[in-house]
């Protein structure tokens, strides 16, 4: 059938899907649901076991009630009944916000900046600590620090 063709109302009823002549059968549009009944789309709690029980009908056949109805124009009385509620938004997985890495990749520049840090007064520690060899490390070091300085701009 063509989507959304206005139909007589009495010839509607023929038309109807048998899914949909039965569900608006059990739960017309005009009335509120009764209190002895539970709201198809929703969970609803046992008084006597205190436990949560299913909607009667589950988000697929939500679905598949729509689905049928659209061709109709009564998709929107379904809606306003409460099917496919949006069921509010959830987080993303841990692992899809951002990809935690190896250790050593997370606290690379951490150890690098220590690295830099311990080296910059190493000159002047080694010529208290022993003149006679300050001078040979001194410029090995020299060479170190500006080596680990351009890595650490990178």
């Amino acid at each position: 059938m063509p989507k959304n063709i206005p139909v007589p109302r009495d010839r509607l009823v023929s038309l109807l899907p048998q899914p949909l002549l039965r569900f608006f059968s059990r739960y017309p549009p005009s009335q509120p649901i009764p209190a002895d009944k539970p709201h198809p789309f929703e969970f609803h709690i046992n008084p006597l076991s205190g436990n949560r029980n299913d909607p009667v009908y589950s988000r697929r056949r939500q679905a598949d009630l729509i689905n049928k109805a659209r061709p109709f124009g009564l998709d929107g009385i379904l809606k306003e009944m409460g099917a496919l509620r949006d069921m509010g938004s959830s987080r993303p997985m841990k692992g899809l916000i951002k990809w935690k890495r190896h250790k050593s990749e997370r606290t690379y520049k951490s150890r690098m900046k220590k690295r830099t840090d311990a080296l910059e007064g190493m000159a002047d520690k080694i010529k208290a600590w022993n003149p006679a060899k300050a001078e040979g490390k001194a410029q090995r070091l020299a060479g170190k620090e500006a080596n680990i300085k351009a890595a650490t701009r990178e």
